[in-house]
Parts: C-alpha cells; sequence; structure tokens
C-alpha cells in the first residue's frame, strides 16, 4: 500500500493566478522603461508610413512606367528590325513520320512568292520585305538531341502534325523534352488535312489542339499549312509577335552558328582556332569569358570581330562596305583560366620528426630485406592472397583487368552484412583519402576467378534476376526505411564506427567541415553564392559586343575533331559562360520523378543530366528536398532510392551554374533518340556546405516489459558495443523516446528506460548517422550528341477524331516487329528439304517491304565506317568512357590513362595490324556505337537457321535458275544475321581484351562485311546473283587473316580472360567462320557450275554437287594425304618418311565435303609422322629443328637404315550404318601428361621456369603464316616443323560441324590412337554452338 504524502500549504506555480495585462497605452512610465531597457530607438523600414501623394503625382508615376514598358518593348522589337537587326530563329519540328520540315518551308515562302530554298535540312533565311523582318528557318529530322539543342536557340518552335499519321512516341518525347527544359514561343500546325472530308476537318483540328494543350495550355489555335491564308497567318505571327523570354537562356550568351572555319596551328596540326559566324544572342559575348562547344567542353577566345551580313554585301556601289571591326580581346588580367579544379598539396600538412617506434620499424624493414631472409619472406607471400590496390566498388574480377598492382594498407571492411549500405564504411586504420578513393580487393587463384561463359537466355535470366531484386529492395526500402541488421561476425562499434547519434536530426551541430574528403581540397566554393550569382549577372549584362550584332568568334586552341564533327544540316551552338562557370564545385538540384518511367533509381546510378545547355554523364546522390527551410544545421537525409511522387535534391560534382537553369535526368537506352526521361527540376545552388547524413536504424525488440523499462535484445550481440552506443537516444516505432541503463549478460542485451509505458509488440530503433559524399571524376561530358541518327519508323494511317481526349485515348504507335521466321522441320523428302530456306527468304522479303527506315538510320556510324569524322562519336575522348563487361548490369569505367596504358601494352603485339587493314578504315573505340546498336540488335534477335549436308546436296542436285536465286537470297540473308551473332561476342569480351589490336582487326573485318551483306538488294536476275557472288569472293579473300589474328589475339590476352571462356569463344568463332565459308562456298560453285555447259556430266562422273562430293572414297582421300605428309616430312627431314598402312573398309563411299575431312586427317598424320621419327631418329629430328648440322651430309646408308626402323602408321576405316570412323594408330611415344590435357586448348602455352607462358615462338610463327584458309591444300606452303598449337582444336570443330567428333587416346611412352566419326547420312544440322 503506498505511503500516503503529507499535506503543504505551499503556492504551486501551476495554480497560480495570473490576469491579463493592461495594454500598452495604460502602462506606466516605468513600465514602458523597463520594457526598452538596453534598446535602440529605430524606425523599422518594414511600417514606415508612406508620404501621401496627390493625384496628379500618382498619374504622372503611371505615366512614366507605361513610358518605361513602351520603351523597353520597342527596345526588344528594334533587336529585329532594320537592315543589321537580327533575324527571328524559328524551328520546325516534325512530330509524326509523313511530315518533314521542308514542305512547310515551301508553302510558307510561297505566301510572298519567294522560290523555295536549295537545302532540305540545315538553315536557311527568310527576308519578308512585307513585314520588314528576316527570319532564320531551322529545317530539323527527327533526331532528338538536334531538336532539343535547336529549342535552345530558337525564339519560335513550330510543331508539324499530320491529320493522317499519329504523333508517335518519338513526337511525344521530344514535346515532354521541350516542356521540360523550356520553350520558347509555340506555333501548332497541321498539315495532310486535305486528306480528311471537309466536314472533319474542324474535329480534327480540335483534337490537334487537345492533344497540344496537354503540354502547352496557352496555345488556342491550330494553323493549317496547307491552305495559303493560313500559311500566311504563321508568318505574320512569327514577323510581329515579340517571342517568349527562355528561362535559362537569355541570362547567357549564346549564337547559332551559320559558318565554321578552322584554321589548323603551326606546332600541332590538331588544334587550332575555330571561326563561329552568327548572330549573337542573349546577353553579351565577352572575350574574358570562356564559351561552351556541347559534346567537346569549354574553351577560350582569340578575339571577336564584326562580319557584314549577307544584307549588308548588297549595299550600293556609292556606298562603302565596313570593313571588319575587333569588337573585343581578351584582358590578360581578367581572362578566365581553363583551370576547372583546384589541385591540392598534399605536402602542405603539418611534417613532424619520426617517432622512435617509427625509427625501429623502419630498422626492422630494413632488416628483413637481407639476402638470408628474402626466401623466407618469398614463401609468406606465397602462403598469402595477394592485395591490389583499386578504385571501390571494384569487383576481384574487375580488378583482375587493371595493370598497377599496388597494394598497401588493410583489407577495406566488407559492406555484405549490410543490405542497402555502399561502399563508403573503412576501417579506422586508414588515411581518410584512402578510405574515400580506394580500396584493397583479395585476388584468388585464376582458378577462382575464372567464370563460364553465358549463353544469351541465361544472360537474360541473370538480368531479369537482378532488376526483381532491385525491385525487392526499393519496397522494402519503402516498408522498413534504412533499417539494417547488426552483423554477428563483427562487431557493432567497428561496423558502425563512422556512425553517430543525434538527438535532433534538425538542429543538432554538425561541423560541416568535419573530416571532408581529398576531393574537397579540388573544388572552389563562395562565401555567398546569392550574392555573387546576383554580381556576376549584372556584370554579365556590360560588354563591347552588342546583342543582335553579327560576329565572329576566335576560339583558341579547339581540337581538329570538332570541325571535321561539323554537319551543316545539324544545329551547331555556341553558348558563353559567365564568370566562375568553368569552375568545379558541389551542385545540388532539385528534381522529381517522372510517374511514367517505373523502374527503380538508385543513388549513384548512371544518368544523362541536362543542365540548360551542358550534357553530362553523372552519378547523383539523392536526399531529402526539406520542407520548410534547411534547419539550423543545414544536415538532410540521404536516399537510397529515388521514388515515384517525391521531390529530391540530387547532389554531384560538376562546373558552377549561376541562374534558374531546367534540369533533366535521362537513362541511356543506346539510342540517341530514344532516352528515357527519369526526373525534371531546376539548378538549386552550388553549395558545398550542404551535409548529406546516411541514415541507419539498428532495430531491437523487447524480451521483457516493465511498464516504462523494458530489457531488449537482438540490437546488439556484445556488452561491449551496448556501451559503446550507450549515450545514443532510442525511439520505438509507437513514438516513445528512451536511452540505455546498462548491459545485461553477455549476449547483447540491455535494460532500457522510456520516457512512457512501452508495449510488447513495439520495436526499439537506434538511428545512426554518417555523411557521404559524391564520387570524383564520376561527372563526364557526355558526346552522344555527334550521333545524327534518325528516327524513321512507318506507321499506321489513322484519321484524327474529336472525341479523342488530350492524352489518355492516345493510342501508342505500334512498331510492328519483323515477321517471324516460320521454323519448319526438316523432311526428308528431297522436294521439301530446301523449304526452310525457301520460307526465310520470303518472310525477310516481306518484312523488308513493312518497315521503312531511312538511310541515315538503318546505318549508324561503325568503328570501320570510312565516313567522314563528323558524323561519328567515336572521335572524341573528353572524360572517362564506359563500356560493358560480361554481364548486362556491371560497368567498368577506363579513364583515358588507362586507354593509353592499354593501347601502350598492346602495341608491342601490333605486327602489321595497319597494314592489313583496307583502305580508309581505322581502329576506333566507342561506346555508342561498338556497344550501342539498334540495327545490329535487330540482327542478334533472329535465330540462325542451320542447315544439314543433305540438304545443300540435294538442292544442288536439280538446279534451275529460279533456285539459284532462292539460293542466294538466303545466303545473302543467313550470312548477315551469322556475322552479328559473332559481333556481338566481341562486344561481350572485356574491354581490355577488345583493345588487342588483333582482336580489333578481326572485328573490324566481320562489321564491314556485316555492313556489306546487309545493305546487298535482294537477288532477282543472274547479273545480281553474279555480282553477289563476286562480294562474297572478296570477303572471303580479306577473311583469309582472321584464324591467325584471332589465336595471336587470345594468346595475348590470355592474363585477362579466363582459359574456359577462350576456347568456348574460338570454338564458336570457328564454328560460325566454317559455316559462313560453306555456305559461300557452296553458292560460288554452283553459279560456277550453272554456267559450265557440262555440270550435268560433271555430277554424274564427278559426284561434286557445289562443294560437297557425292562418291567421296575414303581410300582415295586417305592416299592423297599420305603422299601430301610424306612428301613434307621427307623434304624436311631427307629420309623417308614412314609407312602409312591402310586397312578396313578401304572401300567405302559416302557424301561429305572433301577439304573437311581431308584437313582432319592431314592433322592427324603429321603429327603421327614427326612424333615417329623424334622417337626412332633423335639425332635427325634434332639437326633438322636446330639446324646446326647439314641433313645431307650423312651417307645414304645411314638415312637409309634410319628409315627402315621407323615403325609404321596405321589408318583404319570403318563403315557403320549411320556413322564412318577413321582411327590413326602410330608408335611415337605418346603424349605427354601436361600436354594431354591442353590438348584441345586454343590458349594452352607451355610453363616456363619463371611459371610466365612462353608465347613469344608461337608469335613469331604465327607471323609466318599471315593468312590461313584451313584447307590441305596450304599444308605444302607451311613449314611441317612450324608448331601453331591450334591444328588438332581447328580439326575438332572441322569434325564437331557436321554433327560428328574426335578423341584421342594415348599411352605415354608407346603412342597414340586418334579416332574421328563423321556422319554418314548427312542429315545432321550444323553444330554452330
Amino acid at each position: 500500500m503506498p505511503v500516503e504524502k503529507p499535506f503543504h500549504h505551499r503556492a504551486s506555480p501551476a495554480l497560480k493566478q495570473t490576469n491579463k495585462p493592461f495594454k500598452s497605452k495604460f502602462a506606466t512610465k516605468s513600465t514602458l522603461k523597463d520594457k526598452t531597457k538596453s534598446k535602440i530607438q529605430r524606425k523599422s523600414p518594414k511600417f514606415q508610413v508612406k508620404a501621401i501623394s496627390s493625384k496628379s503625382d500618382r498619374r504622372n508615376a503611371a505615366k512614366q512606367l507605361q513610358l518605361k514598358r513602351r520603351e523597353e518593348l520597342i527596345k526588344a522589337n528594334r533587336f529585329f528590325e532594320g537592315r543589321g537587326g537580327a533575324p527571328k530563329c524559328v524551328a520546325i519540328i516534325p512530330l509524326c513520320t509523313d511530315v518533314n520540315a521542308y514542305d512547310v518551308i515551301t508553302k510558307i515562302f510561297a505566301t510572298i512568292d519567294k522560290s523555295p530554298p536549295l537545302v532540305t535540312k540545315g538553315i536557311t533565311m527568310l527576308k519578308a520585305e512585307r513585314f520588314k523582318q528576316k527570319i532564320q528557318f531551322i529545317l530539323l529530322d527527327r533526331n532528338f538531341i538536334d531538336i532539343m539543342d535547336a529549342c535552345k536557340a530558337a525564339d519560335f518552335a513550330i510543331f508539324v502534325m499530320s491529320a493522317e499519321v499519329e504523333v508517335d512516341e518519338f513526337g511525344e518525347r521530344c514535346l515532354k523534352g521541350i516542356q521540360a527544359q523550356g520553350a520558347p514561343s509555340v506555333i501548332p500546325i497541321v498539315m495532310n488535312l486535305q486528306v480528311v472530308p471537309p466536314k472533319k476537318r474542324n474535329d480534327s483540328k480540335k483534337s490537334l489542339l487537345s492533344f497540344m494543350n496537354y503540354f502547352f495550355p496557352d496555345e488556342e489555335k491550330v494553323h493549317a499549312v496547307d491552305v495559303p491564308q493560313e500559311a500566311l497567318n504563321i508568318l505574320r505571327i512569327i514577323c510581329t509577335q515579340r517571342p517568349k523570354a527562355v528561362s535559362g537562356r537569355d541570362t547567357h550568351p549564346y549564337m547559332l552558328a551559320e559558318e565554321l572555319a578552322f584554321e589548323a596551328s603551326a606546332e600541332d596540326m590538331n588544334v587550332g582556332t575555330l571561326q563561329v559566324t552568327g548572330y549573337a544572342r542573349g546577353v553579351p559575348f565577352s572575350a574574358n569569358r570562356l564559351v561552351h562547344l556541347q559534346n567537346f567542353g569549354d574553351f577560350q577566345l582569340k578575339q571577336i570581330i564584326s562580319c557584314a551580313t549577307s544584307c549588308d554585301q548588297k549595299v550600293n556601289a556609292s556606298e562603302m562596305v565596313i570593313d571588319p571591326e575587333v569588337l573585343d580581346v581578351p584582358n590578360p588580367d581578367q581572362m578566365e583560366s581553363l583551370i576547372a579544379e583546384n589541385e591540392p598539396d598534399f605536402m602542405a600538412n603539418e611534417q613532424t620528426w619520426p617517432t622512435q617506434e617509427e625509427l625501429e620499424e623502419n630498422k626492422a624493414r630494413s632488416q628483413s630485406k637481407k639476402p638470408e631472409n628474402i626466401r623466407d619472406a618469398q614463401l609468406e607471400v606465397k602462403a598469402k592472397k595477394s592485395l591490389k590496390r583499386v578504385p571501390k566498388g571494384t569487383s576481384s574480377y574487375q580488378a583482375a583487368w587493371i595493370f598497377n598492382s599496388e597494394s598497401e594498407g588493410e583489407s577495406e571492411d566488407s559492406d555484405q552484412e549490410m543490405k542497402y549500405d555502399d561502399d563508403d564504411d573503412t576501417e579506422e586504420g586508414r588515411s581518410h583519402i584512402d578510405e574515400e578513393e580506394y580500396e584493397d580487393v583479395e585476388l584468388d587463384d585464376k582458378k577462382s576467378l575464372s567464370i563460364a561463359y553465358l549463353e544469351p537466355e541465361e544472360e537474360e535470366q541473370q538480368l531479369q534476376e537482378y532488376m526483381a531484386t532491385r525491385e525487392k529492395q526499393q519496397r522494402e526500402d519503402l516498408e522498413f526505411p534504412d533499417e539494417v541488421d547488426t552483423p554477428l561476425q563483427i562487431p557493432a562499434r567497428i561496423r558502425f564506427q563512422r556512425y553517430r547519434g543525434l538527438q535532433n536530426f534538425r538542429k543538432s551541430p554538425w561541423d560541416p567541415f568535419e573530416n571532408l574528403p581529398i576531393d574537397y581540397g579540388r573544388i572552389f566554393q563562395f562565401e555567398n553564392y546569392k550574392r555573387t550569382s546576383n554580381r556576376v549577372m549584372n556584370e554579365a549584362n556590360l560588354g563591347a559586343v552588342k546583342t543582335g550584332q553579327h560576329i565572329t568568334l576566335y576560339i583558341a586552341n579547339v581540337p581538329k575533331k570538332v570541325a571535321e564533327s561539323y554537319d551543316p544540316t545539324r544545329p551547331f551552338i555556341i553558348f558563353g559562360l559567365l564568370q566562375y562557370e568553368h569552375r568545379v564545385s558541389v551542385l545540388n538540384f532539385s528534381v522529381t520523378r517522372n510517374s511514367e518511367y517505373i523502374e527503380p533509381v538508385k543513388s549513384k546510378d548512371p544518368l544523362i543530366l541536362h543542365c540548360g545547355f551542358r550534357r553530362y554523364v553523372v552519378h547523383p546522390l539523392y536526399s531529402q528536398n526539406t520542407r520548410g527551410g534547411k534547419g539550423t544545421n543545414n544536415v538532410h537525409k540521404f536516399e537510397r532510392f529515388f521514388n515515384i511522387g517525391r521531390t529530391c535534391i540530387a547532389t554531384i560534382y560538376g562546373p558552377i551554374h549561376f541562374g534558374s537553369l531546367p534540369v533533366m535526368l535521362f537513362k541511356d537506352t543506346g539510342d540517341v533518340n530514344a532516352p528515357i526521361l527519369v526526373a525534371t527540376g531546376f539548378f538549386h545552388n552550388a553549395d558545398p556546405k550542404r551535409i548529406i547524413a546516411k541514415r541507419i536504424c539498428l532495430t531491437g525488440y523487447p524480451f521483457k516489459v516493465h511498464k516504462k523499462s523494458a530489457v531488449v535484445r537482438y540490437m546488439f550481440f556484445n556488452p561491449d558495443d551496448v556501451a559503446w552506443f550507450k549515450p545514443v537516444q532510442l525511439k520505438t516505432k509507437h513514438g516513445r523516446i528512451g536511452h540505455i541503463r546498462e548491459s545485461l549478460g553477455t549476449h547483447g542485451y540491455m535494460k532500457c528506460v522510456f520516457d512512457s509505458p512501452i508495449k510488447q509488440q513495439d520495436t526499439v530503433m537506434m538511428n545512426l548517422y554518417k555523411r557521404v559524399f559524391p564520387k570524383w571524376n564520376t561527372t563526364t561530358l557526355w558526346d552522344g550528341g555527334l550521333d545524327g541518327k534518325v528516327k524513321k519508323i512507318k506507321m499506321h494511317s489513322l484519321h484524327w477524331c474529336a472525341s479523342r481526349s488530350p492524352r489518355k485515348n492516345i493510342s501508342q504507335p505500334t512498331n510492328a516487329a519483323p515477321h517471324s521466321f516460320i521454323q519448319l522441320k526438316h523432311s526428308r523428302n528431297a522436294s521439301n528439304l530446301f523449304s526452310p530456306l525457301t520460307t526465310r527468304v520470303q518472310n525477310t522479303a516481306e518484312r523488308q517491304t513493312n518497315t521503312t527506315v531511312s538511310s541515315s538510320s538503318a546505318i549508324p556510324i561503325s568503328p570501320t565506317s570510312p565516313k567522314p569524322l563528323k558524323a561519328s562519336a567515336a572521335t572524341v575522348f573528353s572524360g572517362p568512357i564506359q563500356f560493358a563487361s560480361l554481364t548486362p548490369h556491371v560497368r567498368i569505367v577506363f579513364p583515358p590513362s588507362a586507354l593509353i596504358k592499354v593501347a601502350k601494352q598492346t602495341s608491342t603485339f601490333n605486327t602489321g595490324t595497319s597494314k592489313s587493314l583496307p583502305q580508309g578504315q581505322r581502329l576506333v573505340y566507342s561506346p555508342q556505337h561498338f556497344y550501342q546498336n539498334r540495327i545490329l540488335d535487330q540482327y542478334v534477335t533472329q535465330s540462325v537457321n542451320a542447315i544439314t549436308l543433305r540438304q545443300l546436296a540435294f538442292f544442288g542436285r536439280n538446279l534451275t535458275e529460279d533456285r539459284l536465286l532462292q539460293s542466294g537470297n538466303y545466303v545473302r540473308t543467313e550470312l548477315p544475321i551469322r556475322l552479328a551473332h559473332r559481333i556481338r561476342d566481341f562486344q561481350n569480351l572485356p574491354f581490355i581484351v577488345g583493345t588487342n589490336p588483333h582482336i580489333a582487326m578481326v572485328y573490324d573485318l566481320y562489321w564491314s562485311a556485316f555492313e556489306k551483306l546487309r545493305r546487298f538488294p535482294q537477288i532477282q536476275t543472274m547479273e545480281d546473283n553474279v555480282s553477289f557472288c563476286t562480294t562474297v569472293k572478296e570477303l572471303l579473300k580479306e577473311h583469309l587473316v582472321v584464324i591467325p589474328q584471332l589465336a595471336m589475339g587470345m594468346m595475348e590476352c590470355s592474363q585477362h580472360i579466363p582459359p574456359e571462356q577462350i576456347d568456348l569463344f574460338m570454338n564458336k568463332m570457328l564454328r560460325s567462320r566454317l559455316s559462313r565459308r560453306v555456305l559461300a562456298e557452296q553458292q560460288i560453285a554452283l553459279t560456277e557450275n550453272w554456267h559450265d555447259s557440262g555440270y550435268r556430266e560433271d555430277i554424274i562422273n564427278d559426284g561434286y554437287i557445289g562443294v560437297v562430293s557425292t562418291q567421296c572414297h575414303a581410300k582415295d582421300i586417305i592416299k592423297k594425304v599420305v603422299s601430301i605428309t610424306q612428301k613434307l616430312y621427307q623434304k624436311t627431314y631427307g629420309i623417308p618418311a614412314p609407312e602409312v598402312l591402310i586397312d578396313g573398309h578401304v572401300d567405302t563411299t559416302f557424301a561429305y565435303i572433301p577439304d573437311h575431312i581431308e584437313y582432319i586427317l592431314c592433322e592427324l598424320l603429321k603429327n603421327s609422322i614427326r612424333s615417329v621419327i623424334e622417337k626412332y631418329s633423335p639425332l635427325i629430328s634434332r639437326q633438322a629443328t636446330n639446324d646446326c648440322v647439314s641433313i645431307r651430309e650423312l651417307s645414304s646408308s645411314k638415312l637409309s637404315q634410319m628409315s627402315s626402323s621407323l615403325p609404321p602408321i596405321t589408318v583404319t576405316v570403318c563403315s557403320g550404318s549411320n556413322d564412318i570412323y577413321f582411327r590413326v594408330s602410330d608408335q611415337g611415344g605418346g603424349i605427354p601428361d601436361e600436354i594431354y590435357s591442353n590438348l584441345w586448348s586454343f590458349s594452352s602455352a607451355h610453363k616456363s621456369g619463371d611459371n610466365t607462358p612462353s608465347l613469344n615462338n608461337k608469335f613469331v610463327n604465327f607471323d609466318k603464316v599471315p593468312k590461313m584458309a584451313g584447307t590441305v591444300q596450304e599444308q605444302e606452303s607451311i613449314p611441317p616443323l612450324l608448331h601453331l598449337g591450334i591444328g588438332l582444336p581447328m580439326s575438332k570443330v572441322y569434325a564437331e560441324y557436321w554433327g560428328g567428333g574426335m578423341k584421342i587416346f594415348t599411352m605415354n611412352g608407346y603412342g597414340t590412337d586418334a579416332y574421328v566419326k563423321i556422319t554418314r547420312l548427312g542429315n545432321r544440322e550444323e553444330n554452330l554452338l
């Protein structure tokens, strides 16, 4: 029973009565004096009494304001008026596939009796004397980047729609992008209205207006340009209406280039002065400021001069033409520098004298370097795993590609225990520089790093699993934000040592200069960003160059690539920078997710940033956009995922911006015309002091509860962790606040006390925070704008109706997929054997007729294209370049320095590569054209239609002209598909392998052949077939270098790719090469035989149908191969070769391609003969190999004696019901175990004493064999002692191609038996895998 407290008569403050005080006017003087004690009497500026003005004063003020506005309007209009006025810039944007800008210009020119312009794309000028205006039209094609750039410089945007075809997905994407970046004055027009019935034309125009109002609500009318009067009204609107101001554009100088000239420098021909002529717009240009060239970067100006316009050049003879005048030159004291970042001085830190411990440690290190200690140290090193110093986030497999092997420090604490935590946590013993930039990765042995090559289906499945994992993480982040589990193996005080607790997230102090990364020593910070922004923007309005003046900018030190990439048919815009806008700082953007994009967006995911006139590839960090201000400590919570419906702040390192600039974030899809809009927003500020705090929430669960106290478990697992985090405040999901009182036991149980009673089902949470920073060198200039591909898709006709709503009921344009090829089972009937081939040709023809692709979009600039560099994005290396790795979701970033290092290391093997390339072609590495090619994707998605040997034979037996043309079309459509699959295999190789000159050369050859074959028109006549066969012959001749180059490239890259993957890659390449050569040579042979009058008799006598022989005699083939090989070794050794015995079913006859079986038997007999001679005549083999003593000096009796002592080689033939077997048996001593284990490998090499592959001899041997066709005829020109190391693997490829096989059994010390199986019936399909 509780004890009753005694009663006390004491006035409680809570019960004390307080009366309402008197108002101030009734207060006494002493009260007022006390209130105003120590205060300064001043007048408040907010509540000043305004002077009473008379009616005439108010009228005069209104009149002055009206005059001021009128002067501003006249000044703005005067900018476009007069002979020296600037023209109005109008961009014509086609939104549908059946309209174009040139038709619109033609109709507008016709309204004032002007002939249509000569140019169909690019910039054209119209001088309208009727309206006393000049108009500069930009004729655009369906290129997304060109449309976005043109709208940045245009005063008007004419959106061209069709009354017959809907606005497709590309058109809607352009409208969204223009709406997000800020649109100029909009004029919607419609074409092809005459095809609509007259009574429904108004309904069509209303429907189009409703559609446009979804993006631009202020538009009131859609003009029909087909009607002359409305076309004239469009011209009148352009000439009389004042252009709309665009936010973020008018605060900067900019120019639409009309002419461009390049003057190379005397010191370096690749760098020079770029002269750009055009009208100055926006604020005045200044020679002291930098200019920005999109896709290339920032540059300095040499001078700015005036330039005469076309109107000035047509003055009367009595007037004088004004010479160009220098308007502005840079002042060396005020000129903006090209230095973008600061160089931190690492030696500026405090230097101290070494301590006694450090001196002793150095002494011990010196003792370990003595000779007697080296062996022990080496043994210890061999027992340990090697460490490599790599950028953070690099896996062990990726670390094997990096050349530098510096390793120091301790290994970084893994983040596997934390589900969502990134690679920001490090151990305490490491310096802060290493914590933020690098980590140590353990490299296991080669077997642990090797991975199996993935099939496309398995790779696609793994991609789907990865995307599902990301979606699951996003859902869990929404449901349980920031919750993590405490690891069992690592103490929490070590795992979360960089985290801190905050009592109040908005008000607890946090020093913004505490523990900053070294990257903050490279950036710039303003003392007051807003004040600096206002000053810089006010100073930008002052300049010697008047707005609207026709000028020429002389831009210094510009790469020649800029001039080479210039295309007059595309807009080229120069943007001027304000002061400090080249310097790098921490940029913050306020962005909102696009609701139509539903995939998860994670922090640090790569995106393309469009900010004003700049475009970058960024990896932003997302944080909360705090409502009602930033709080007192400027701390903002880090967001792991950018969720839909939220507005976040995206933070990156980047060049400074001034003004309110629009921002768009796109996801790169590989197609420059199909980026995915992820978010839109605006530039917030440049504030390095903004703290982004990552929160983690450690959770525990009440074990026992008693009123306000509870025993909590599972938050920690040892008492030391409980004591470490004891000062941190606790919270519960039901709103209780408490703290840790003491630890209980040894398993992490703890007693906690809360401010109110706690429930058993509640969850106890501890919030910890740490500051995170953006990654350095992840903001790179995006050069995708150099891609001039045009979006052209054949759309279905569809009339507009007035009942459609503006957006929701618009059906998506149906981009019909190519007709799927009908896969028919191969019939055993001879008349139907070739039916799948005919069906495929017909389906391909239908697909080509139903799909219209323009020439510019159908063939993007490939790495092997000999077109000029002005249309290729592969010529720019402005920053780190991303290349795909083995898996679709992992991307490795190599800076240009790494690329140069790779080039230097691979240049030692570049023997004759450049001479072997066709004229006009060169090796170019670009992710835009190497990995992302939509045309290639169309062919890769098509499956290969495998054929059988029986089909080839029966189809050519009863050959007619129609069947020959069908065969030619099948080969024409099949070869590009097979080439496309192999090109994709090249693209799936690691980047460092792709930089090898031999691999790159083969890739060039394959890509060139792919382009030639897919462009070849349909074969309709015999002349077309002859032309096609001529093209294929040339390609076969060019590709004779493929086998040596592939083998050399793969062996050079054996350190960077697992041996299993090399063998898989080479087998695929050689089998596909063999299949293509069979198809090509069969078509060539059939064509040649068709023109031979005695073709029918040859079939009866010789049995040849193209390259297939239906009467292959086993005995004759063996004798032919034996004769060739014996002559080779007799010529080499000077003695008769061992005797070859033939037994078994020697009279067997079968249908096969003779070159294949001859090559297999030739390789086997060569190995057998050489092994027998080397075992039983070691003196001869040693003399022949070392060339120490001439063979001819030996006596003939000695030679005959050696020859008779050689045991014979036996070739046995076995004829079965379905297969035929060949066995080659010799007594050459067998194959050693170290060689036998790698018998079928393309990457195997003998090991030297230092465990490094000895590949130099193989390289020399391949230099002696620059070309290889893989036939027995070329064996006579290759010395038999020239060991290449790929004979047996290639023989196995030949044997397995038609469904056969090859095996070798050896008895070390006695001999070897090799078995070859080939199909007898010829009904097995090609083995292409």
